[in-house]
């Protein structure tokens, strides 16, 4: 049994926010709403617990090299966080405690697998399928036939770290240093990442709940099903007959496009592989649509970008509004996400989950009214880099020593969510670098 939520009969219609609204802090959203983000058994099990995580779309999961680099990320994981970490389950075995020796028995699966061998393993802080971590790192990777290849097939890597890390820079760093690490060492296509609910690997009952909140909160992602997310990165061209033709992870010129790729959206952390930096005129261009917002961050690492929309991860409560930084960040990749996406969540009678038309709903939660329906990109088309988000989607901001344009309560993220009062025209408080990065102040109220 299980202590019920309200949310698990959430009503049918929902608007997405178009305006910003208060900031809260991580601390601030925790301690306001953690109670409602969690579903918990009657033993004190987490059945459904809000986290820190990461996805990551990679390429050649079936290769030699590849494999190599993932057991570099599950070491690196084991040596960061492997206090924590006391099961898992591997292609071979199922979830259950694991020692030293199932560690190093997992770790000899994945450089002994045949390329024809898909790789699946599991390394978290419970010991079975029945209690949803926060501490976890998963993994399914592609195959590759002898003959035909692997088709374009992708795999991916989603690890998950506690909420709380994100309330002090030490946390912080720690995700963000595993974060590059991984896209430093496994050849990426794409990502995101921030907050999400951490279900039980037996997930499905909890799916439910999992779309309920994210329609609730903005910045919660979908991920349960983050192993078919994958899917949506895939790039597949074919030459000569459908049924025969030698196939192409990628668009060779004059071959059939079957599958163009697209991204799946963003979060607090969008990771964006080469392939679609290039859709999007290149990093330069890319760089030059945050040129003005100093909120977004752009950084080189591996074969992605890693774009971070704001110096925290936000929840999107309600009295949040418009996640701003998230929706700028949207508006200049949106043409990457597939308009037709096909849903989140497998077909669920009678009740409310994400399928086709909820998921395409939510999946563009950040997108403005003025902006319009998504033209995706197609094979062929010039880059399709918008231009930065408009300037009343973006909180009215100043930097430090800057007369103050509005009489009112300030804030600035890089000095943890420091508040001052200043009045119109009066120079803003000079301090350009804070703990956690470069200064700007934003206006509250």
């Amino acid at each position: 049994a299980i202590f019920g939520s309200p949310l698990m009969t959430p009503s049918n219609t929902f608007d997405y926010p178009t305006q910003p609204g208060r900031v809260l802090t991580p601390h601030e959203a925790r301690t306001r709403y953690f109670d409602e983000l969690r579903l918990q058994a009657e033993d004190g099990r987490n059945l459904v617990v809000p986290t820190l995580f990461a996805t990551v779309v990679y390429e050649r999961g079936a290769d030699a090299d590849v494999r190599q680099a993932l057991v570099q990320c599950f070491d690196g994981f084991e040596q960061r966080f492997g206090k924590h970490l006391r099961g898992g389950h591997s292609t071979r075995t199922k979830f259950t405690a694991k020692t030293s020796k199932g560690v190093a028995s997992t770790r000899k699966m994945i450089l002994e697998a045949p390329p024809f061998e898909r790789i699946e393993f599991v390394r978290a802080d419970v010991t079975d399928p029945y209690t949803a971590p926060e501490y976890a790192l998963k993994t399914l990777t592609n195959s590759r036939h002898p003959t035909i290849g692997d088709g374009g097939m992708l795999s991916y890597l989603k690890f998950l770290l506690p909420w709380h890390l994100a309330d002090s820079e030490v946390g912080l760093a720690q995700y963000h240093e595993y974060l590059r690490f991984v896209c430093r060492t496994l050849p990426v296509r794409g990502g995101y990442g921030g907050l999400t609910s951490s279900l039980p690997f037996d997930y499905d009952r909890y799916m439910p709940m999992e779309y309920a909140l994210a329609k609730r909160f903005t910045g919660l992602e979908i991920d349960a099903m983050a192993y078919y997310e994958k899917n949506t990165y895939r790039i597949l061209s074919q030459e000569g007959d459908r049924r025969t033709g030698p196939v192409f992870g990628y668009l060779k010129p004059g071959a059939n496009v079957i599958l163009a790729g697209h991204i799946k959206g963003v979060n607090w952390i969008t990771l964006l592989g080469d392939v679609f930096v290039e859709r999007l005129g290149g990093e330069a261009a890319l760089r030059h649509a945050f040129v003005d917002q100093p909120e977004i961050a752009v950084e080189r690492q591996g074969q992605c970008l890693l774009v971070q929309a704001g110096p925290l991860p936000r929840l999107g409560a309600p009295e949040e509004g418009l996640l701003a930084p998230y929706a700028a960040v949207n508006r200049v990749v949106r043409a990457l996400r597939n308009p037709d996406h096909t849903g989140l969540h497998t077909y669920m009678e009678d009740i409310e989950h994400a399928d086709e038309e909820n998921s395409r709903a939510w999946l563009a939660r950040f997108d403005l009214p003025q902006d319009g329906p998504v033209t995706p990109w197609t094979p062929g088309a010039p880059p399709v880099l918008a231009p930065p988000a408009p300037e009343r989607a973006i909180p009215l901001s100043a930097r430090p020593g800057q007369p103050c344009p509005k009489e009112g309560t300030w804030f600035a993220p890089h000095l943890r969510m420091k508040e001052v009062h200043m009045k119109l025209g009066e120079p803003m408080p000079a301090e350009a670098v804070g703990p956690t990065g470069g200064v700007v102040w934003y206006f509250r109220g």
